[in-house]
């Protein structure tokens, strides 16, 4: 194999590749992004076995083909460090040379054929869900930050994807809260699979802006996401995953209170200040036109924040993990936070103008 690439190009699709590649495994070969060379172009693969990405490489100009299997760690670093705009590889069985206009590097290689297979393929009679990748991005940015990767009840662990006919539902919960959001899209599939947080990360790294439309294909086991110019495989968490739609609470006659989301993400992060890991809990108020958020810890001291809201009912107040508010705020970004109550011992419930939901449970005052 031999070849020269655009080093940048080269770079980004190989730090996509690469961070799927365990950093220890009993299988050292799956220590390696596998660079596969043909007259349709260039592909990166790696996998853990549990995830398999495969990207396309753009900027690659190929005079033979052939598959080697490049060393994340080495290998990185060589494209890292590197100052030249283009590099040439030239690959043998046993290494790889890798020259720039005033470098070169040699490295040894692994039997490219023990390396496993990575499935990626959507085969025209399965299961499409077409989305836009930016959207899809968006989506799981906001619901990926809420799965428990620690937790015994390995279902939390992962993220729900659940296809019904009125469009794609992306889910994500600790167990304390939950955030939901969808997309809207009339279709005939109807599957529900739990994917492991770390896939859906990758998911999000592969689909980036500008890329266009991405694919999704649930399975019994397995779900494939696919890009113009990359592929996620991911098997799928077993267990049952919790009945979100009876999580959400849904009041007749709820308090609501409209705020800026970054003016509270501001006064969130100031109460903060006077809390610390024992005393995580901000006391929030709401009545006589404001909302006072304050945070107090015997060896710390206090704060008090407060901030203008349209609201003249009956005071409320409860207690919330600040980590809580501030990671769905910080996803949120600019616009207008509906905040919803239905009691002092309730949720707080948070919605956006576009569907995208968030419930937190109160803490206790103790």
């Amino acid at each position: 194999m031999k070849l020269t690439c655009d080093r940048e190009k080269l770079l980004d699709a190989f730090q996509v590749a690469a961070a799927v590649a365990p950093r220890k495994s009993p299988k050292p070969v799956l220590q390696n992004v596998k660079m596969s060379v043909k007259e349709s172009g260039c592909t990166l693969l790696a996998t853990d076995q549990e995830i398999g990405v495969r990207v396309d490489v753009a900027g690659v100009d190929a005079e033979s083909s052939g598959d080697v299997l490049l060393p994340v760690e080495r290998f990185g670093s060589i494209l890292r460090e590197s100052r030249d705009d283009t590099l040439s590889l030239t690959a043998s069985d046993k290494d790889i040379v890798v020259k720039g206009a005033r470098s070169r590097f040699k490295l040894p290689l692994a039997d490219p054929a023990e390396f496993p297979d990575v499935e990626s393929s959507i085969d025209d009679g399965e299961h499409r869900y077409v989305i836009p990748g930016e959207t899809l991005a968006t989506m799981i940015r906001r619901t990926v930050f809420c799965a428990d990767v620690e937790s015994s009840r390995y279902a939390l662990a992962g993220v729900l994807f659940e296809f019904t006919e009125d469009g794609l539902f992306i889910i994500g919960t600790d167990g304390r809260r939950i955030a939901k959001t969808v997309h809207e899209n009339q279709t005939d599939i109807s599957a529900s699979a739990v994917v492991p947080a770390k896939a859906v990360q990758f998911m999000s790294r592969a689909v980036k802006d500008g890329d266009g439309e991405a694919i999704l294909s649930p399975h019994h086991n397995h779900i494939i996401v696919k890009t113009p110019t990359a592929a996620v495989y991911s098997r799928l968490v077993e267990g049952r995953y919790p009945k979100w739609r009876d999580v959400i609470p849904s009041w007749t006659e709820p308090v609501v209170v409209e705020v800026s989301a970054s003016e509270l993400f501001a006064a969130v992060r100031q109460a903060a200040i006077a809390t610390n890991e024992e005393s995580r809990g901000i006391d929030v108020e709401i009545g006589g036109q404001a909302m006072v958020l304050s945070g107090s810890a015997a060896e710390v001291g206090s704060s008090r924040i407060e901030i203008s809201v349209d609201y003249s009912g009956e005071p409320l107040a409860l207690t919330l993990d600040h980590r809580y508010l501030a990671e769905f705020l910080k996803v949120v970004g600019d616009g207008t936070v509906c905040l919803e109550f239905g009691g002092a011992d309730s949720p707080m419930k948070l919605t956006c103008e576009d569907g995208y939901v968030y419930v937190v449970m109160p803490m206790s005052k103790d």
